[in-house]
């Protein structure tokens, strides 16, 4: 069996095939035990898989969960009696459309994965991160983070999503602890930057970054994503230098600029067709 990962960054990038011999339409609607049946019969000529055994009520939640942060095709394929009759391309490449439709916020195509989605209440329109920049000592705490979308794990902020009901402050403070076991009370925060984003003309996410002083250099993970595979303090040269490899603009360059210039700013960031750009201004409370 062949196994093949693949990855749109727009849904620009979809070229549909030939056409189909007839229309081929989504139904949003089947029941549980229909996909179910669907799933085996698609499947079942590659052998067991983990979702052979799953009962209707397994399906069921699975087919109830809420489109949030990267939408992925789990399983794509055609039943015995419309393989080889030219339905293929036309019905992946509605799949594709939908998929993006379903994620506003397209976080895939923003190269986002280090910023999950909140892992309460339910999916946002417009998403809400947070970060600190720690300091202990003249040094800067910094993550190590394994990233899904790229080959390797990148130094970062400390930073996440801000969950249902938090302030950015209690979201910050939140992370900051999860990621780094630095304790920081939120009165003890000052706003650095603010970061909001726009892709292809759509507002995606706000961003609120603040520093910290912390009185103990004592580092501890304990991510509940499983994703930080270490902290570490490093001077704010090398800091920086370790940021300007993160490859996502709208977290990397307002950490660089404020650790190499210390003022704190408003920025904007759009992307359009994968091309980044910037403005900043004053940073207002």
């Amino acid at each position: 069996m062949t196994v093949t990962s693949l990855e749109m960054t727009s849904p620009a990038d979809l070229q549909p095939g030939a056409p189909p011999p007839s229309p081929v339409t989504l139904d949003h609607g089947p029941t549980a035990l229909a996909v179910r049946d669907l799933y085996n019969r698609i499947w079942a000529p590659l052998g067991p898989s983990g979702r052979s055994d799953w009962t209707e009520a397994q399906w069921t939640a699975e087919l109830s969960v809420e489109a949030h942060g990267s939408v992925g095709i789990v399983v794509f394929g055609l039943v015995p009696e419309f393989q080889s009759k030219g339905y293929g391309a036309a019905f992946l490449a509605a799949v594709v459309r939908t998929a993006w439709t379903l994620n506003a916020l397209q976080l895939r195509a923003t190269r986002l994965p280090h910023l999950r989605p909140p892992r309460q209440g339910v999916a946002m329109t417009v998403r809400r991160y947070g970060g600190v920049i720690a300091t202990y000592d003249g040094q800067v705490a910094l993550v190590r983070e394994q990233y899904e979308t790229w080959d390797a794990p990148y130094w970062s902020p400390p930073s996440g999503s801000i969950e249902l009901g938090e302030t950015p402050e209690a979201g910050s403070a939140r992370e900051l602890a999860e990621e780094t076991g630095l304790k920081a009370p939120e009165s003890s925060l000052t706003l650095i930057w603010r970061a909001t984003v726009v892709l292809n003309g759509e507002l995606t996410s706000h961003a609120w970054n603040y520093a910290t002083t912390v009185d103990n250099d004592t580092l501890a993970v304990d991510d509940p994503d499983g994703a930080i595979l270490e902290a570490r303090w490093f001077p704010p040269t090398e800091a920086a230098a370790l940021l300007t490899h993160l490859p996502y603009p709208p977290l990397s360059v307002p950490a660089v600029a404020y650790l190499q210039t210390g003022t704190p700013l408003a920025w904007t960031f759009t992307c359009t067709n994968n091309t980044w750009a910037w403005t900043t201004e004053p940073l207002s409370a």
